[in-house]
């Protein structure tokens, strides 16, 4: 009585004051994601946040601050556009700072950390159709949907750490000091050029590498990756923003270097995850056309697409190769998007 409107997320974490003017309130109810409430001897007020466990939605927005763990169900209700989901400060969703979802699908999420991921391959369409439409013919269709960032065959893994750091892994410190933070790899730089050195270099020869770090705090600087005096990989990092690449490492004749370059004592940066190996996938991208075509996959990167998740291939060591051959042996019509 004379107070704000609270609400929970996913039944979990603190309660949070919706900003509403106090008023006499004399009770509230949910219709998917709106939220009304009544004023005694007066109006009814609606508040559209995000309650319960599915969110719909026929613009693109910004997720709301939720709790790690907290999971949610987006569906997009426009009948031809596609909305873009952007992440909330400080967190990313599967490592992008957007994500497009294409009209009439959903798509369920889980926030793990500061990372929204996807709980599974289960981004669909909900689109409806006034006659049935005719797919007998289609034999494979094919995004990057459901694609782990990182590559998950164990054989083909020569060193891994995803947010599940506790020591160096081998790997030698220079001008920086160490912590570990939520499972990350904390440097605080005490020079130019805070890096970890990794002198086990002929094993990482010709292997992918991927990554995902993150300045926390200093000047905007640049992330390296070079052996010896050869520069392999230069990337540019906004503080604040967390930036995910692959690339493939040539044969190296010196010590692999991953360094933050320009650094002023006191910066603080972050590597989440460092993956070499050849880049093979246990997980298929399932054929979406319901007939078993998986394609077998090799150092394919899920990047967000004009709709959805679309398939990045580094030009080197890429391939995706479906599970049936001759998928087109007696004919027939193919159809990709592709971009440069």
């Amino acid at each position: 009585q004379g107070g704000d409107i609270y609400k929970q997320t996913s039944g979990t974490g603190d309660f949070v004051a919706l900003g509403q003017t106090s008023r006499q309130w004399s009770g509230m109810t949910a219709l998917d994601s709106v939220l009304y409430a009544s004023v005694y001897s007066g109006d009814i007020y609606t508040a559209s946040v995000f309650t319960g466990n599915t969110y719909r939605a026929s613009s693109s927005f910004t997720l709301p601050a939720m709790p790690d763990g907290a999971r949610k169900r987006i569906l997009n209700t426009h009948a031809t556009n596609a909305i873009t989901v952007t992440a909330y400060s400080g967190t990313t969703i599967e490592g992008q700072a957007t994500m497009t979802l294409s009209a009439g699908h959903e798509v369920e999420l889980e926030l793990i950390g500061t990372d929204w991921r996807k709980t599974g391959w289960n981004e669909k369409s909900l689109a409806s159709f006034g006659s049935p439409v005719d797919c007998s013919s289609r034999v494979a269709e094919y995004t990057g949907d459901g694609i782990p960032l990182i590559p998950d065959n164990v054989a083909g893994t020569t060193f891994i750490r995803d947010g599940n750091w506790t020591d160096l892994g081998g790997w030698t410190l220079e001008q920086a000091t160490v912590s570990y933070v939520n499972g990350k790899l904390r440097l605080t730089a005490t020079g130019t050029y805070p890096q970890i050195d990794q002198t086990n270099y002929s094993s990482y020869s010709g292997k992918v590498i991927a990554y995902k770090v993150k300045t926390i705090s200093g000047s905007s600087t640049r992330f390296i990756i070079k052996s010896g005096s050869s520069t392999i990989k230069t990337a540019s990092i906004t503080t604040g923003t967390t930036i995910f690449d692959t690339t493939v490492l040539p044969t190296l004749s010196a010590t692999l270097v991953l360094v933050f370059d320009q650094a002023t004592a006191g910066d603080v940066y972050e590597i989440e995850t460092i993956y070499i190996g050849t880049g093979a996938y246990d997980t298929p991208a399932l054929d979406r056309a319901g007939n078993g075509n998986n394609l077998t996959l090799n150092a394919v990167t899920p990047v967000n697409g004009k709709y959805g998740k679309e398939m990045s291939f580094n030009g080197v060591s890429s391939y995706a190769i479906p599970a049936t051959n001759g998928l087109l042996t007696n004919g027939g019509t193919l159809a990709f998007r592709i971009a440069f």
